[in-house]
């Protein structure tokens, strides 16, 4: 018997291009449990969200729970033109390993580094600086 393949929580930031200021990007959290994504009012909360996601996925695929089957990958995403995107997905392991996708590239592919360094590749790619402290 084979173990069920791993869902994985992801975190998209979305920058529209009609706006260049703060309140043009957006954060949606994919949760494989509800197959939606979610709005989050910022990045930290998004990154702590699927922190949260990969900890309980990770749980129930080493408890084998039945329902780990049910859980749903986030979607190819359309490409709208007004929006440039980029996409961070969380690997549910007991090392924790991240892929990346963005617009023009909707194909994931896993990013080398920690947490850290591929949260800020993704926020390059949108063009989003963190606020300051």
């Amino acid at each position: 018997m084979s173990m069920p393949r791993l869902s994985r929580p992801s975190l998209k930031i979305t920058r529209r291009a009609e706006h260049n200021a703060a309140d043009s990007f957006t954060f949606d959290v994919w949760s494989p449990f509800t197959g939606r994504y979610q709005a989050v009012p910022s990045l930290d909360e998004g990154m702590r969200r699927i922190e949260q996601l990969a900890g309980l996925i990770h749980q129930m695929w080493a408890r084998k729970h039945p329902k780990n089957a049910e859980l749903l990958d986030a979607p190819q995403p359309g490409e709208a033109a007004d929006a440039r995107w980029a996409e961070l997905r969380i690997n549910p392991t007991v090392y924790r390993s991240y892929d990346i996708r963005r617009s023009g590239r909707a194909m994931w592919l896993r990013a080398a580094g920690e947490r850290a360094a591929v949260t800020e590749m993704i926020c390059h790619n949108v063009g989003y600086a963190r606020p300051a402290t």
